[in-house]
């Protein structure tokens, strides 16, 4: 069972509570199926499939794509997500993106997948700029996830230690 600390942060938002490794994965493995649909989805996007097969896919894909920026609200981050790009363009600021690791893409290796998908599909934010991305043996491990989507202190240091060559090589 999860208890509510005290929030610690003066910024940013406080480390996950720590879980138990068993409902980390019994997360995982509920959502396994609707995440590894999404992960085809995307790679259908990237790979075209010639022929009949491939019209009923791209329909499929189109409908996917539909729900997904009107019921899922992907509509609104893209819109925000430009904004922010926009804006530290005109200010002249350089960034990158860091691609936030999930517990499902380390497991199956499909983080490049979703790299990939974003490249092709928005190069008016990502074009120009760096998508950050790391898969990590030690990622894999239940015990660095506070759910299946959010990494723990435990997880969050392994990442951030992951991104450390990336980011100082660009100083």
């Amino acid at each position: 069972m999860r208890t509510k600390e005290p929030r610690r942060s003066k910024w940013g938002q406080d480390p996950n509570n720590v879980v138990n490794e068993t409902e980390v994965r019994a997360q995982y493995e509920n959502e396994r199926a609707a995440l590894e649909k999404l992960f085809n989805q995307q790679a259908g996007e990237i790979v075209s499939d010639p022929g009949i097969k491939g019209k009923v896919k791209g329909i499929y894909r189109y409908l996917y794509g539909r729900q997904a920026l009107y019921f899922n609200n992907v509509q609104y981050q893209i819109n925000l997500l430009k904004s922010c790009t926009q804006l530290l363009d005109e200010n002249k600021i350089p960034f990158d993106f860091i691609l936030f690791p999930t517990l499902h893409q380390q497991i199956s290796g499909n983080t490049k997948i979703s790299f990939d998908f974003y490249a092709k599909n928005y190069p008016d934010i990502f074009k120009g700029h760096k998508i950050i991305y790391k898969e990590s043996e030690e990622l894999k491990s239940f015990k660095m996830w506070a759910d299946a989507a959010h990494l723990n202190k435990q997880g969050a240091d392994k990442f951030s230690e992951l991104l450390l060559p990336d980011l100082e090589s660009e100083n």
